[in-house]
């Protein structure tokens, strides 16, 4: 349950949630709050945003949004809000993995060992729940469940050259299950001389630069790991409560401001635009311009943005 009285929510920060409310449950226009435009049900249990909140009868109402699509205003009483993060490319390791209960209360019916064999997801959340550290893993910009932060490889990412052995194979995933065959001479191909850009820990694997593709190999190959060997990932799993609020604040409020300047420049962009159209240009042409710049997804973002930061500072 969110806490309407919370200082975090009391802040006027944008904030993540896992929408979880009755199917039923109306989502109302985000100009008039009388006219419904949906329900739960066509977002239950996705990761939405929430750009601002009001109270009604002293219950906690939020704006949603999705991507630059706002979805409008629903009450919020059983969703969960997420403790926000810089993203991080991740895998799972599954050496000692089991899935976390919650997956299945939100209904996710997906074979996790099979799901994360291969591929690289986003851990782009945090979640306390019973005590313990949980991330929001994502698969495309798609929420596809939880996973205990004990569990997660979180990719190094860095820019280095090392050396590596001549006999080094290469694979074409962080897994290292699928090799490539690369046609690496060694009269046009440097081993004493190779770009690494990212390295996961836990699965031993790091990406390689070569000819501007990007290929995986295993960190043995490395003839010199001793810089391998003093690198360390992010660990969550033993923050308090007190750093992982710290955490959510430091995000969510960086993350407004790199919004809040994308949206600025699109505005005064479109606005240049609007202000070089004279009298003597097509008509039709003035309107568009106008409409888009009143109209904007990420303009009607930024305004409703604007008004409850307003409100905020009166």
């Amino acid at each position: 349950m969110i806490d309407v009285k919370s200082p975090f929510i009391q802040s006027g920060l944008s904030f993540q949630i896992i929408l979880i409310e009755p199917e039923n449950q109306d989502i109302f226009d985000v100009d008039n709050d009388e006219i419904s435009v949906g329900h739960v049900s066509d977002h239950l249990n996705k990761a939405l945003k929430v750009i601002s909140v009001k109270e009604i009868e002293s219950e906690l109402y939020g704006l949603l949004v999705r991507g630059s699509n706002i979805i409008g205003w629903t009450k919020l009483q059983d969703s969960i809000k997420l403790i926000s993060k810089p993203i991080d490319t991740i895998r799972v390791d599954l050496k000692d993995f089991s899935a976390p209960q919650i997956n299945r209360d939100l209904g996710f019916k997906v074979d996790y060992h099979l799901l994360f064999q291969e591929k690289n997801f986003s851990s782009r959340a945090i979640y306390k729940h019973n005590g313990e550290i949980l991330e929001a893993i994502f698969n495309k910009g798609t929420f596809t469940g939880f996973v205990h932060t004990k569990d997660i490889d979180r990719a190094i990412t860095l820019n280095t050259k090392v050396s590596i052995n001549s006999g080094t194979v290469f694979y074409q995933d962080s897994a290292l299950n699928k090799t490539i065959d690369l046609d690496l001479d060694q009269e046009r191909f440097d081993f004493e001389n190779v770009n690494i850009n990212m390295v996961f820990l836990k699965a031993r694997s790091a990406r390689v630069a070569i000819k501007k593709k990007k290929y995986w190999m295993n960190l043995s190959d490395i003839i010199d790991d001793t810089m391998i060997a003093q690198l360390e990932s992010m660990n969550y799993e033993q923050y308090n409560d007190l750093e992982l609020e710290q955490l959510d604040t430091i995000t969510n409020f960086q993350e407004e401001r790199k919004e809040s300047k994308s949206a600025i420049v699109r505005l005064i962009n479109e606005n240049i635009a609007l202000q070089k159209t004279t009298v003597k240009e097509d008509t039709k042409q003035y309107e568009r311009l106008y409409n888009n710049l009143r109209n904007s997804k990420l303009g009607k973002i930024q305004t409703k943005y604007w008004s409850w930061r307003k409100r905020r500072n009166l």
